[in-house]
């Protein structure tokens, strides 16, 4: 399998059989998401039951680096 086609394989088992809407529809979700948990503050972070330190991790994490299941 060229490098080419690797790619384009594990693109294909992202997003599975919903297409590329669905893969950057769940990418802008997550982008947001974590835009918004950095913007929280210390006592909406302790209600979630989340860290400073966590919070911060998962902020600055790329939009493509999120579990598997949330792909499907």
């Amino acid at each position: 399998m060229t490098t080419q086609s690797h790619v384009h394989h594990l693109s294909a088992q992202n997003t599975g059989n919903k297409g590329i809407f669905h893969g950057i529809s769940v990418r802008y979700t997550v982008w947001r998401q974590r835009r918004a948990l950095a913007q929280l503050d210390a006592n909406a972070l302790k209600d979630i039951g989340v860290t400073q330190r966590e919070a911060n991790l998962e902020a600055s994490k790329p939009v493509w680096d999120v579990p598997q299941h949330w792909l499907r």
